[in-house]
């Protein structure tokens, strides 16, 4: 009789063990993706924001730069590839990617960085916006971990509730 409890009690937990991980995995893998395009989006918002603010404030002297902070967003404003209007002060005054619209990933400034390339007209400055990727993965994997505990917390309860269930009826 002991024997067929053991079975039952482990068989059950490891078959409802290895679904929460394949679910938890999931969940992980769906939780990133979101966060990374909710990220991504905030980049775009962020770049026009400050196309938007550019195009209101022509005061701005040529190549100038940001007051001095220690941000995990850089940007950059260029007229065409060899006129850079305005820089972050954690940005450098060369081009961290080709004005090409679109998403990149780089280094510079020793970070890695998801790097967005904005240009909304033809006679729009082209905006480049940058979040350094630590910063972006710290905080995906926060709300990712949060989703994920209570599958992970629920394990040891279920071991017991089933330990408790299986000894009660045999």
């Amino acid at each position: 009789m002991k024997s067929i409890r053991s079975y039952l009690i482990v068989a059950v937990l490891s078959a409802i063990t290895l679904i929460s991980f394949l679910a938890a995995l999931h969940g992980y893998r769906s939780s990133m993706f979101a966060a990374e395009a909710m990220f991504d989006q905030q980049l775009v918002d962020t770049a026009s924001l400050i196309a938007t603010i550019h195009l209101e404030n022509t005061r701005l002297e040529k190549s100038s730069t940001a007051p001095e902070n220690d941000s995990h967003i850089a940007f950059q404003i260029w007229r065409n590839e060899n006129n850079l209007l305005y820089h972050s002060a954690n940005s450098p005054a060369q081009a961290v990617v080709p004005l090409k619209k679109g998403f990149y990933d780089e280094n510079f400034n020793g970070y890695r960085w998801r790097i967005l390339v904005a240009h909304e007209t033809s006679n729009a400055p082209w905006v480049v916006v940058a979040e350094r990727a630590d910063v972006r993965y710290l905080l995906a994997d926060n709300i990712v971990i949060e989703s994920v505990a209570a599958t992970v917390i629920g394990l040891p309860v279920t071991g017991l509730l089933i330990w408790i269930i299986i000894g009660h009826e045999l």
